[in-house]
C-alpha cells in the first residue's frame, strides 16, 4: 500500500520531498505507515472522513490524557483532511526488542495511569471503540455509566442487526438488574481504552 497522493502532497508542503513510505500492518480501520521525508520521519495514519468523522481528533485528545502517566506517548504533530480522507501525523518512535523488565515496566506504567482520578466517570468528549462511536457523558455512578454508555449501545446495535436472539436479550436484561452484585464501584480512573499488544512497544531507548 502506498501513501495517498493527496496526503503526500500536503505532507511535502511541510516536510519536503518524500523519500520513502513503509506500510504498517495491524490496524483494521485505519491505514498507516512510516513516511521518511527530507527533513523528518513521521508516522501517518488515515481513514475515510465520511465514515469516521472526528476519530483522529478524539485520538489526539486520548493521547494527551495518557501523557499524564509515566508512559512514552507519541507526540501529535497535526491532523488534516483531503477531500475524502482524514489523516493524523504522529512522532515516529522506533521499536526495539522487549527486555527482561518489560512486563514489570508495563505494570508500573499502567499502575501510574490508573492513579489518575477524576470526579466523574466518562470524558468531556466522545470517541470511538474500534469503528463504533463511543459516548462518554460524565456520570457520578459507575454502574449507571457502564450500562447506559457501554452495554446498552452495543446491545441495541446487535439487536438491530439481528445478532442477538430474544432469549439472549432476556439474559442481558437479567444481568443488568444484577450487575451491582457482580461488579464493584471503584474511583474513576484513567484507563487505556484499546490496550493490546499492537498498541504497546519498546522504543529505541528501551522504554515503554
Amino acid at each position: 500500500m502506498s501513501l495517498p497522493k493527496e496526503i503526500q502532497q500536503l505532507l511535502e508542503n511541510s516536510y519536503g520531498a518524500l523519500l520513502s513510505f513503509h506500510f504498517s500492518s495491524g490496524g483494521c480501520i485505519n491505514s498507516g505507515g512510516v513516511a521518511r521525508f527530507k527533513r523528518e520521519t513521521i508516522f501517518v495514519k488515515w481513514n475515510s472522513i465520511e465514515k469516521y468523522p472526528g476519530m483522529f481528533k478524539a485520538e489526539a485528545k486520548g493521547l494527551d490524557l495518557l501523557r499524564q502517566a509515566d508512559l512514552k506517548v507519541p507526540e501529535v504533530y497535526f491532523i488534516d483532511n483531503t477531500t475524502s480522507l482524514s489523516f493524523l501525523v504522529l512522532e515516529y518512535i522506533g521499536s526495539e526488542a522487549r527486555g527482561s523488565a518489560y512486563w514489570q515496566e508495563l505494570g508500573h506504567g499502567l499502575a501510574q495511569l490508573h492513579k489518575i482520578h477524576n470526579d466523574s466517570y466518562g470524558l468531556d468528549h466522545d470517541n470511538y471503540m474500534g469503528s463504533l462511536k463511543q459516548y462518554n457523558e460524565p456520570s457520578f455512578h459507575w454502574l449507571d455509566f457502564f450500562i447506559r454508555y457501554r452495554i446498552d449501545p452495543q446491545v441495541k446495535l446487535a439487536s438491530e442487526n439481528g445478532y442477538i436472539s430474544t432469549s439472549e436479550l432476556r439474559r442481558i436484561h437479567s444481568f443488568k438488574k444484577n450487575i451491582a452484585n457482580i461488579l464493584t464501584e471503584e474511583k474513576p480512573s484513567l484507563v487505556h481504552g484499546d490496550l493490546w499488544s499492537g498498541n504497546i512497544m519498546i522504543d529505541s531507548n528501551k522504554s515503554l
